[in-house]
């Protein structure tokens, strides 16, 4: 079989996968919730937790992860 540079996922990375976009839609069902931020600051945590647990699990490639936020806003 001819491999063409596409490598195997780990578990991690396959939960990286899914934790990421799933604990920043969590954060922003709690955005009324919570008293400690204002809204703005408080959806740039979530998104901002969301890159970081793809950037620390390699879910996807850093580039990707890197154009996250301008997506997202």
């Amino acid at each position: 079989m001819l491999d063409l540079g596409r490598r195997k996922r780990g578990t991690h990375q396959l939960v990286g996968l899914l934790l990421g976009p799933s604990l920043c839609f969590v954060m922003f069902l709690l955005d009324g919730q919570q008293q400690v931020m204002s809204g703005v600051a408080w959806r740039t945590a979530a998104v901002s937790l969301w890159m970081a647990v793809w950037w620390a699990t390699e879910a996807v490639p850093v580039a990707v992860t890197a154009l996250l936020p301008l997506i997202s806003f």
